[in-house]
């Protein structure tokens, strides 16, 4: 499994329900329940039954984010023209892990991210968000 570097971030109120997550301990998000659409995909539009919409502040935009363990691996069904690696990346303060894209920031002329998302730089990585134009 790819390591990555520890990235820090405030908590952002996306829904009435607060679920605090943190990116592997130092990025905490609040969820926002959805469904519909695909993995990965645009939560203004839906996630996937199996995922749970993720707002990060200091990080523009929202992803859609589905549960992962060392026996069950990040789905591989990402949006149209993303080429972002699916990472298990989120880990709730309960243990839980969920996945994110995880792109390289700043990498010219490649839309990592596909058509409607970017990559939004957070330490040395990125997450590819919805709605978070750079």
């Amino acid at each position: 499994m790819r390591s990555l570097v520890l990235l820090s971030a405030l908590v952002a109120l996306v829904s009435s329900e607060e679920v605090k997550l943190s990116l592997r301990d130092d990025l905490d998000v609040l969820v926002a329940l959805t469904d519909g659409g695909t993995h990965y995909g645009n939560p203004e539009t839906g996630c996937q039954e199996d995922e749970t919409a993720f707002a990060i502040n200091g990080v523009p935009g929202k992803i859609c984010a589905p549960q992962c363990t060392n026996f069950q691996p990040c789905p591989t069904d990402v949006p149209k023209g993303c080429t972002a690696t699916p990472t298990c990346a989120l880990k709730s303060p309960n243990g839980a892990t969920y996945c994110a894209l995880v792109c390289q920031p700043g990498s010219l002329g490649d839309d990592q991210c596909g058509a409607d998302a970017d990559c939004q730089p957070i330490s040395n990585v990125g997450i590819c968000t919805y709605g978070g134009d750079l």
